[in-house]
């Protein structure tokens, strides 16, 4: 402006003003109308899907009950194994197509059904840790405890043959707990929901040689004695079209014993494969290792048990020559 002169003030409009702060308040308000509607939608869809998925997961486990319960998984050129218990244990030796259909139908005696095509070899813990001299328990051990793991090794690696031989879903079990103790850093920053590869790991947390998985077969690693309670197995195993379970591996009262009882909550059929599991202590009936099977099994063979599902309550109980010789009948 020319100099002496003043510009005039504009002087402001109080009803725009409040005009701008409304529509901008409204906005606000708008804003925050929105972003609550979405939440909420997605809060009630979140609930009403996780309901949809868990009624989904029940009928799925009821429909799998009613199946075992009923023997409606049977299928084509399954075998049998010959297990512990039952009035006709006496007739083991009869491998007549009669006396199959027999033990199925009137369980006069017991046997577990198996076949490549729903059957699974689950593997527990037979790592360095629990059966070398230089192992974190192993070393701890006598050396009766140790020749007496290198026998049950033997006997895992016996089955493990025989089931790959014939097509079998495998699964291994690493552990990570120690008693009271949780032990994730032996996995070396290993993603274990991803299923950790065979290498990479502490050596003597890894698998003992001899019984190494192979690619392709499943591996877990967990921090609870069952394997089923802290990994994915029960996805892995359904994802294959697995009902039953070959159970062996060590130890026989604490980590078998809890894989047992976890894969019963889930259905699966269980067979445990006495002689190719393993516990601490005095080998001598009544030992750890046979309170361990007769806690699985006496249930299942009591004469006033009131529920005669194979392998549910909790598992069957046979031998190592007994799995090898039914599985030799499968194509």
């Amino acid at each position: 402006p020319p100099a002496g002169k003043t510009t005039p003030r504009t002087k402001k409009n109080p009803t725009r003003s409040q005009n701008e702060g409304a529509s901008a308040a409204m906005l606000l308000v708008s804003v925050g109308f929105c972003a609550g509607v979405a939440f909420y939608r997605f809060a009630l869809e979140s609930f009403v899907l996780k309901k949809r998925r868990k009624k989904r997961e029940v009928d799925r486990v009821a429909r799998r009950s009613v199946a075992l319960r009923e023997g409606k998984d049977a299928i084509e050129g399954e075998t049998y194994v010959q297990c512990r218990g039952g009035e006709g244990e006496s007739m083991k030796n009869d491998k007549s197509e009669e006396k199959e259909k027999e033990t199925r139908s009137t369980g006069s005696f017991r046997t577990f059904p198996a076949h490549g095509k729903n059957t699974a070899l689950v593997i527990i813990d037979m790592q360095s840790d629990f059966l070398s001299k230089s192992g974190r328990l192993g070393q701890h051990y006598s050396r009766d405890v140790l020749e007496r793991l290198e026998a049950t090794t033997a006997n895992v690696a016996r089955v493990l043959e025989k089931c790959r031989e014939k097509g079998f879903t495998i699964a291994h079990s690493r552990s990570h707990r120690y008693g009271a103790e949780i032990r994730r850093d032996l996995l070396n920053g290993i993603d274990v929901s991803m299923s950790s590869p065979i290498e990479g790991v502490d050596a003597t947390y890894n698998f003992v040689e001899r019984l190494k998985p192979k690619e392709g077969e499943i591996i877990v690693d967990k921090w609870t004695f069952g394997a089923f309670a802290s990994t994915d197995l029960e996805k892995q195993l359904v994802g294959r079209g697995v009902e039953r379970i070959l159970l062996c591996g060590i130890l026989t009262n604490v980590c078998v014993m809890a894989t047992a009882v976890q894969a019963c909550d889930r259905f699966f059929r269980v067979c445990l494969v006495e002689d190719a599991c393993g516990a601490f202590g005095k080998e001598k009936e009544g030992g750890w290792h046979d309170m361990a099977v007769t806690l699985i099994n006496g249930p299942q063979i009591a004469k006033q048990n009131h529920h005669k599902s194979v392998g549910l309550y909790f598992g069957e109980v046979a031998t190592v020559d007994a799995v090898v010789e039914a599985l030799d009948v499968l194509k």
